[in-house]
């Protein structure tokens, strides 16, 4: 089980401040999934150290108790680094699974993200679908207006030929 942090993984990103919401105040506020950022409960490298020697201890005392022959010839070197081997093949299995729980939640951040942006891309579709149409609708006031523009001079150009006269 992992930490929950307070920021989500966009404001630590962006080194915002989060409002520690869910969704919180800035992903609301430019449109963006807010994703919880989650980190594994993980003890000091001297702490792991000391479980490590603590642990190797334990188990040759047990096994010294339990085969005393196999400790008298040696042999407990190779039991231990047999488990050794397997505890260090279950830590990279756990380190493994935390990456693909950071993988997971990069790409739940990433298709909310790519969802806001095919909303956004719809958006700006219809928006210039609406100006082309607005644009051609002028385009035709313009025409209209220039014709009775035309008109109007062509009429005060025959009312002064006709009062000149």
């Amino acid at each position: 089980r992992g930490v929950p942090l307070a920021a989500c993984m966009a404001c630590r990103k962006a080194k915002a401040r989060c409002s520690s919401q869910r969704p919180c105040r800035r992903c609301t506020r430019i449109g963006v999934g807010c994703v919880p950022e989650v980190l594994a409960k993980t003890k000091p490298p001297s702490v792991q150290l000391q479980d490590m020697t603590n642990t190797r201890k334990r188990r040759r005392e047990g096994v010294e108790g339990v085969a005393p022959d196999l400790v008298a010839r040696g042999e407990w070197e190779m039991i231990v680094s047999k488990t050794t081997e397997r505890e260090e093949t279950e830590t990279e299995w756990r380190r493994h699974k935390r990456k693909r729980e950071r993988l997971k939640l990069r790409i739940r951040e990433l298709r909310s993200r790519n969802e806001l942006l095919e909303d956004r891309n719809e958006a700006l579709e219809s928006r210039v679908r609406m100006l082309e149409e607005n644009r051609e609708s002028l385009e035709l006031k313009i025409s209209a207006m220039e014709e009775i523009t035309g008109k109007i001079a062509n009429r005060k150009t025959c009312s002064i030929g006709t009062q000149t006269q």
